[in-house]
């Protein structure tokens, strides 16, 4: 039974999130082909607490840690998905009515050497994506 509701719950999931979360990323770039990305991602208040009580409740009882959708360790790894020399320099978590989520700071030294994804649902990890890394399209300059 436990299976049947992950399993179900992993099938909505799709629908779900349909325009409840945002992804903005902004890339900086100065004269000598240095420069910084800034990164804001955001999901819905709503879905959030959803999928909090839904892992709650497949959690260990005697677990005292906190449910998180994003951690500070994710966000920091995050770096490496940009790009070779790519540096974690800050991030600050956003919570507020309507939205949960962060905004997070990189720098490079080499655009030339910088990939985006133009596909913002990799910054979600819900689905269950059978493609690997080097399958997914991205954007080079």
């Amino acid at each position: 039974m436990k299976l049947n509701k992950i399993f179900l719950f992993l099938l909505t999931l799709p629908i779900i999130f349909t325009g409840c979360f945002q992804v903005e990323t902004n890339l900086r770039v100065n004269k000598d082909g240095s420069g910084s990305i800034s990164e804001k991602v955001l999901m819905s208040k709503a879905v959030v607490d959803m999928i909090r009580e839904f892992a709650q409740s497949f959690q260990d009882t005697t677990s005292e840690e906190e449910f998180s959708l994003f951690t500070e360790n994710e966000i920091r790894t995050d770096a490496e998905g940009y790009g070779e020399n790519v540096e974690y320099v800050s991030h600050e978590f956003i919570s507020n009515e309507e939205w949960e989520g962060y905004t997070a700071v990189y720098s490079f030294s080499d655009v030339t050497k910088i990939k985006l994804t133009p596909d913002s649902h990799t910054k979600v990890e819900v689905e269950m994506d059978e493609e690997s890394p080097e399958e997914k399209e991205h954007y080079f300059f």
